[in-house]
């Protein structure tokens, strides 16, 4: 339930178009969506199994409670990891390169926010430029 209403799944009616286009898409599913609260108490665990199992997800994305300020709490994104070491998983909502080395075991990051300024305009190279540091400084044992 969000503050629009409920927000219900479409991973059937993704799958019945890229069958009917013959064609594959990447899925990235936002489990435990932000700006929602689920009606269900599935852990999630277990709904990134369903995710993955039933709704043939492609990757996972474990995002914060808000856009760009609180980040996923590392211990969740760990969780879907050990349930589905698989597939890939996305970190997003508020990753920067100060706290990024608590989501080393993730496989991506959504960094939107974290780049741009105060008037949302990506900022010149030196934001994007300090995150590719910080992700490559991840690789180095």
């Amino acid at each position: 339930m969000s503050a629009e209403g409920l927000i219900e799944p479409v991973a059937r009616e993704v799958l019945e178009v890229m069958t009917r286009l013959n064609t594959k898409i990447t899925v990235l599913a936002d489990i435990f969506v932000k700006h929602a609260s689920p009606l269900h108490r599935m852990t999630i665990e277990d709904v990134a199994k369903d995710c993955v199992e039933r709704a043939l997800a492609d990757a996972l994305v474990v995002t914060g409670p808000r856009t760009g300020g609180e980040p996923p709490d590392p211990l969740l994104l760990r969780r879907v990891i050990k349930a589905v070491n698989t597939k890939v998983l996305v970190g997003g909502s508020g990753i920067n390169p100060n706290n990024i080395g608590d989501y080393r075991e993730a496989h991506g990051f959504i960094v939107g926010t974290y780049l741009k300024d105060e008037e949302g305009q990506i900022d010149p190279p030196t934001k994007a430029r300090n995150m590719v540091n910080a992700v490559k400084a991840l690789a180095k044992p």
